[in-house]
């Protein structure tokens, strides 16, 4: 199944340099369950979680690919794998917000991805609200049972990627919600869904120009 991601928004992301800004890993969630917690009126944290009918995947590019796939409702599994993404948020608007915060993803036997997050909420109305930013200190790190190998709940990669780690890379996040407008109260159990693409260094990723950010997912 495929699905695409298409936030149409005032912020984009841009790759510049050669070979060095190819893109060599992917992963894409559904079903996040996303929570708010306000600290003043402008202010606040939002954090999305793995919840029931979560699923989604992991993918090595190049040089050699692989998935590690981790199949809707993985959570009952009882296994180490987890997604959890921490995001501030500061409102400078009624439709824009700074965010900064991490995104720790887990493996069945405890392996994990790791990176810092920063960028732009937004929303176009709606309902719509969505993350754009970049991803920094990006590490596949072997946690588990150090096999070297990313495993999802069905499939696995080798984490020896090419270049040297950090990586860097590119996120958005998304989820639709019609009541409550653009961060003015505390909510949870939100669908969320998140997508990134990892680019070794110096491959250099910035904001910028007022564009739009698509951002293309498989998932088996």
């Amino acid at each position: 199944m495929r699905f695409n991601v298409i936030l149409c928004a005032t912020a984009g992301l841009a790759i510049a340099g050669s070979a060095s800004a190819d893109v060599i890993a992917t992963f894409g969630f559904t079903d996040l369950n996303g929570a708010y917690a306000p600290s003043s009126s402008t202010t606040g944290t939002f954090t999305a979680n793995v919840g029931a009918l979560t699923g989604g995947d992991v993918t090595r590019i190049s040089p050699s690919s692989g998935t590690a796939e981790f199949a809707t409702g993985f959570l009952a599994l009882a296994t180490s794998a987890n997604v959890q993404v921490n995001l501030s948020v500061s409102k400078t608007s009624a439709t824009e917000a700074t965010g900064s915060g991490t995104l720790v993803i887990t493996d069945i036997d405890g392996d994990t991805l790791t990176a810092d997050l920063s960028g732009l909420w937004q929303t176009p109305g709606f309902g719509v609200v969505f993350f754009s930013g970049l991803m920094g200190n990006v590490y596949f790190n072997d946690n588990g049972a150090a096999d070297g190998t990313f495993n999802g709940t069905n499939g696995s990669f080798d984490m020896d990627l090419p270049g040297n780690p950090p990586y860097t890379g590119a996120f958005s996040q998304l989820y639709i919600r019609f009541s409550g407008g653009f961060f003015t109260s505390a909510f949870s159990g939100q669908t969320v869904s998140t997508d990134g693409q990892i680019v070794p260094a110096p491959g250099a990723l910035a904001l910028v120009g007022l564009a739009g950010l698509a951002a293309r997912r498989r998932r088996a």
